[in-house]
């Protein structure tokens, strides 16, 4: 590398990488930083779908991500998941009915890649989740 060379361009470039090269960064990173690089270049639901599923399975990104960030990714609005209540007993209520019906694959691909203990037992038509899925994000004013 030229040592006059401006790294002042250094950094992540908005461009789609390719399924095998986006593939292998998700598998072998255990970087924050990374993956919210990969959260904010992932458009299409399956590769959504790669990144909820490493997220949720591993401890070390437990409390690393808020509300809004996880919301905009996955519904493209910040205050989505915020709206819901989340108790465990109820399934989730939005002031927004039409949101709920236009993210619908959205939810279920959420509601399918969620650990078990996120979600109430015997509900997979009805999107019910516990407090354990609320405690797994960072607060917002952390």
């Amino acid at each position: 590398m030229d040592s006059n060379n401006d790294n002042s361009n250094m950094g992540w470039a908005n461009v789609d990488l390719l399924t095998d090269a986006f593939e292998r960064l998700l598998n072998y990173t255990q970087s924050i930083i990374v993956m919210r690089k990969l959260i904010e270049t992932a458009k299409p639901l399956d590769r959504k779908k790669l990144i909820l599923k490493k997220l949720f399975s591993k401890d070390k990104f437990k409390n690393q991500f808020t509300k809004s960030e996880i919301s905009t990714f996955l519904f493209g609005d910040k205050d989505f998941i915020e709206s819901w209540r989340i108790n465990g007993r109820s399934v989730i209520i939005t002031s927004d009915k039409e949101l709920l019906n236009n993210y619908s694959s959205e939810l279920s691909l959420l509601y399918d890649e969620l650990p078990a203990t996120f979600k109430k037992k015997g509900t997979k038509k009805k999107i019910i989740l516990r407090k354990q899925f609320d405690d797994w994000f960072k607060k917002e004013n952390d």
